[in-house]
């Protein structure tokens, strides 16, 4: 099972997600993406991985442990193509989606991102776009 929840900068699980820059530098509206940019995000509960990472243990940075969910990403209701999904690397129990922001996606500071899954929908949190 599956229960998607996207980090927020402010910890209250809603505003401005933590999504990032591919140098690893915040998404903010002082620095926002741009269409055709690949962000990367952090969340939890994407569930099973392959191969498996045991409990409490840093996801491996080489053989990827990868998300076997299917999983869609939604910028102010676009689809936004997934490039990766998977345990982030060196980390344990943390998720990492990169995402790449779509054309057609909306400009402001306070767009909507959304996950789903077969079993959940998450859209509580907003990215920057420029």
């Amino acid at each position: 099972k599956t229960a998607p929840g996207i980090f927020s900068v402010n910890t209250s699980g809603a505003g401005s997600g933590v999504v990032l820059h591919a140098d690893y530098t915040l998404v903010t509206a002082a620095s926002p993406a741009k269409h055709g940019e690949t962000v990367l995000i952090y969340l939890t509960g994407l569930g099973a991985t392959s191969p498996p990472v045991g409990d409490g243990l840093p996801a491996p940075s080489s053989n990827l442990s990868l998300v076997t969910a299917s999983l869609a990403a939604y910028i102010g209701g676009n689809v936004a193509p997934v490039a990766f999904k998977g345990l982030a690397p060196g980390f344990a129990a943390l998720y990492q989606i990169n995402i790449t922001v779509p054309s057609n996606a909306p400009s402001g500071s306070n767009i909507p991102l959304a996950l789903g899954t077969s079993d959940a929908f998450h859209d509580q949190v907003d990215i920057a776009i420029q």
